[in-house]
């Protein structure tokens, strides 16, 4: 990603993380601390505040922190946040902008606590809406899992939320406010369990809007040519050499850099009999030693062609090391990597350039 789409991102999240907490010290202005102790329930009960001013504040905080640092481990924190608290917000948008608009008395009763519009829509509406944007436009990932660790990482905690809020509900058995919010005292297990389909709801939501290509950058919506605007969402690969015989395939849709040795290399190294591969998670530089492959003749070892985070890689080497001979730049991929320097790709050879190479090595 290069440094102007980092600085875009982190000016946004900046921008999202500031009107949050302006929209949260409002409701700290309008008493809301006061009006919660009376009621005998405190902030960590409401989905908004939980989910959509802390979460969503903790959210664009972690993608700052990961625009400023690019690690795996800031990555995962900020993919992570981000998986949770993104369905949880849609969850919120479905349950309460209808109940505002049509039963207004199941929010809150006439003589409870008021909050002007801006605000309501600073806590109830900016919090998914800005997490929503950053997730179509901005971030790496291209999809999700609808039935993988991103999905597993939402419904535990979603569970461990409504756990605590049933929890704190039998604390209040005895009061007329057991829950923070009014329509869940009036319907009961009715209204718990709309509660749980809004929330099942907004992760088939969440995991379909994922589905969708990400577009690039949102200069890319408009009036432009045909040809650039499909290009926007099929992404573009490239193909790149180095002179120790690696190559990387970079998908500029993914951020994704495929990385290998040559058949040039398989070919000097003869029968490959062990593969080191990198560890998932490592952050490796470019002209870094990420691996070593040996062979009955020699060992050899493998560098980075570019700077990234290791996000996976074949673990099939380890018992078929030979899929390097029978299939280098394919089957026999060694690692795939979160590139962070994209701009490293014009140091690299094209494809002309390393055949006269490899061929300027056999003269």
């Amino acid at each position: 990603m290069s440094l102007r789409a980092r600085a875009g991102i982190i000016a946004f999240s900046s921008l999202s993380f500031g009107l949050i907490w302006y929209g949260d010290h409002k409701l700290t202005e309008l008493g809301i601390s006061e009006w919660m102790a009376a009621q005998n329930i405190s902030k960590s009960m409401f989905l908004t505040i939980f989910a959509g001013v802390w979460g969503s504040m903790l959210t664009h905080l972690s993608i700052i922190v990961d625009q400023v640092c690019m690690t795996a481990a800031t990555k995962r924190i900020a993919r992570t946040l981000t998986v949770v608290v993104l369905p949880a917000n849609i969850t919120i948008t479905m349950i309460y902008w209808p109940l505002y608009l049509f039963f207004r008395h199941l929010i809150a009763q006439s003589s409870d606590f008021k909050m002007p519009l801006v605000t309501d829509m600073m806590v109830h509406l900016l919090p998914g809406a800005t997490l929503l944007i950053y997730t179509l436009f901005f971030e790496d990932s291209k999809r999700a899992k609808m039935f993988g660790r991103d999905l597993c990482k939402y419904v535990l905690t979603a569970l461990g939320y409504i756990l605590w809020i049933e929890y704190k509900a039998y604390e209040n058995h005895d009061k007329i406010m057991r829950y923070p919010y009014p329509f869940l005292n009036v319907t009961g297990s009715a209204g718990r369990l709309l509660e749980v389909n809004e929330s099942i709801t907004s992760t088939i939501m969440f995991s379909a809007l994922k589905t969708i290509p990400r577009v690039n950058s949102i200069g890319r919506i408009g009036l432009r040519s045909t040809a650039t605007s499909f290009a926007a969402f099929r992404g573009i690969t490239t193909k790149r050499f180095t002179k120790q015989h690696e190559y990387v395939t970079y998908d500029t849709d993914s951020n994704i850099g495929t990385v290998g040795i040559t058949s040039h290399a398989q070919n000097s190294l003869g029968d490959v009999v062990f593969v080191e591969l990198p560890t998932v998670g490592s952050v490796v530089k470019q002209s870094e030693q990420i691996g070593a492959v040996e062979s009955v003749k020699a060992a050899s070892d493998i560098y980075a062609p570019l700077a990234g985070d290791v996000e996976a890689v074949n673990e099939e080497l380890n018992e078929r090391p030979n899929l390097l001979n029978k299939s280098p730049e394919d089957e026999g991929w060694l690692c795939k990597l979160r590139v962070t320097a994209p701009e490293q790709l014009e140091a690299l050879l094209n494809e002309d350039s390393y055949k006269a190479f490899t061929e300027s090595l056999e003269e």
